[in-house]
């Protein structure tokens, strides 16, 4: 990474990698379907196909009927399903994930969960995920664990 410029490190960021938070970080000002197209529109795609990509994707996620809907309007459980697609959206080679059910009760963790795997099946998208949610950890096919700065394979 530091022997390339800013703008291909920004063009790495945007075209390759993916990030989903513990909290959504959704822009307020902005309803579903914008929140999701926009790293399309910074990668300067058209707004059309941005929109429509954005759509398949919320599809996807099982959220296309509130498209309009503002982050507001939305359960938490929702609101990260929307933060899923948008990290999805340009179809990364790698989504990093912190905690993505830190805030979320049983059911929407276990729906993530089945969102996250299926995603990886899909779109061939590898998911680095940092968790504390030991049910989670239970179902994730490879698992690393970093211990005083080390990271070690745990065994099935």
């Amino acid at each position: 990474m530091h022997s390339i410029s800013n703008n291909q490190q920004s063009i790495l960021r945007s075209c390759h990698l993916g990030f989903i938070y513990q909290l959504h970080h959704l822009l307020l000002d902005f309803n579903i379907i914008e929140n999701v197209a926009l790293p399309l529109l910074i990668q300067r795609k058209s707004k059309l196909e941005a929109f429509e990509q954005a759509y398949d994707i919320l599809s996807d996620v099982g959220i296309e009927k509130k498209v309009k809907s503002f982050p507001s309007e939305l359960s938490g459980g929702e609101r990260q399903r929307v933060a899923i697609a948008r990290a999805l959206v340009t179809k990364p080679s790698l989504i990093i994930a912190d905690e993505p059910t830190g805030h979320l009760d049983k059911k929407n963790s276990d729906r993530i969960l089945e969102l996250l795997l299926k995603f990886n099946r899909k779109y061939q998208t590898t998911f680095l995920i940092v968790t504390h949610d030991i049910t989670f950890f239970k179902n994730i096919p490879l698992k690393m664990e970093l211990k005083s700065g080390k990271l070690y394979k745990i065994n099935p």
